[in-house]
């Protein structure tokens, strides 16, 4: 008797299954190039390049959550010789730390021979970095150049999952921002849905007024919605002035309403940077006390300074 139909069928029904595990995924935002997709210890990482040459890196425990989960800067260059048009990153695991390959040039005219392969790599086991520059792989001869996984392949674990079976948690939809010095998360005070109302710190309780959702703008920044408001995350009257406040008000589309994260350490910690004035989010005083107050001032590199989304 013939197997034909029956193998037919289970061909059939196992294509489906890849169809729809594909299809379930939403694409990252326009700007985004060259995508690069790892899956690592229960998260998957994203790693693309922008036309303002930056690479830039998003993680989901879902691959649907990478369409809406907000985008950090984790390189940018100044060096003439790699500065920009970069692209083509991905990203390989050695020995307990990440290798980034990606291609750059010179910030000219005719770039396209200056484009060469440059490698960074990370200070620890995070994939989110902070990174520091290695070296230039080529001479121009390898556009586009990677490394070979140890097995020679390039399938992450978890690619051959057909469906939600491989992943740990829910998509996210929206994140609290927890300072690292103090361990407390950015909130609106008193839950107010007023334009103005003080943005502060306060014990995490995972009340809608802390709860925040990070919205890509489309030039490499975001705007931090306030989930109980609606409204946004805001620097008071648009001032470049250290000591600033940051507040919550109306979404306007001005500048001083839109934030840049840039990765900072290892664990997920970032700074989130003014459009506007390029000053950093911080707790006043580094104080460790409810209630205190959360304003922008120029990068020290203190942990005060620095902030990790974690979804709710």
């Amino acid at each position: 008797m013939s197997r034909t139909p029956r193998r037919t069928t289970l061909l059939l029904a196992l294509s489906l299954a890849v169809f729809a595990a594909f299809t379930a995924f939403v694409p990252p935002p326009a700007v985004a190039a060259d995508p690069w997709i790892q899956y690592y210890d229960g998260d998957y990482y994203l790693l693309t390049a922008s036309r303002t040459s930056e690479l830039t890196m998003r993680t989901s425990p879902t691959p649907a959550g990478l369409s809406t989960a907000p985008g950090v800067r984790v390189w940018t260059d100044s060096t003439s010789s790699r500065c920009c048009h970069m692209g083509a990153p991905r990203i390989h695991f050695r020995d307990g730390r990440w290798y980034l390959y990606y291609v750059a040039g010179q910030g000219i005219a005719d770039y396209r021979p200056t484009r060469r392969v440059h490698v960074l790599e990370s200070a620890g086991a995070d994939p989110m970095g902070p990174y520091a520059y290695r070296e230039q792989l080529d001479d121009g001869r390898l556009p586009d150049a990677t490394a070979p996984t140890p097995d020679g392949g390039l399938s992450p674990p978890g690619a051959a999952l057909a469906g939600a079976s491989g992943e740990r948690a829910a998509t996210p939809t929206a994140y609290t921002l927890v300072n690292r010095r103090s361990g407390k998360c950015l909130e609106v005070e008193d839950g107010s849905v007023a334009d103005g109302a003080n943005v502060l710190q306060w014990a995490c309780h995972g009340g809608v007024r802390q709860r925040w959702r990070v919205e890509e703008l489309g030039d490499e920044t975001s705007r931090l919605v306030n989930a109980a408001s609606g409204k946004v995350l805001d620097t008071a009257a648009c001032s470049v002035a250290d000591g600033a406040a940051l507040r919550q008000w109306s979404w306007l589309g001005t500048i001083c309403q839109s934030f840049r994260l840039v990765v900072t350490d290892q664990g997920g910690w970032v700074r989130l940077v003014g459009a506007r004035s390029g000053k950093v989010a911080e707790v006043a005083g580094c104080s460790t006390a409810d209630g205190a107050d959360v304003q922008q001032w120029p990068w020290l590199g203190t942990t005060c300074q620095q902030w990790r989304l974690n979804p709710v």
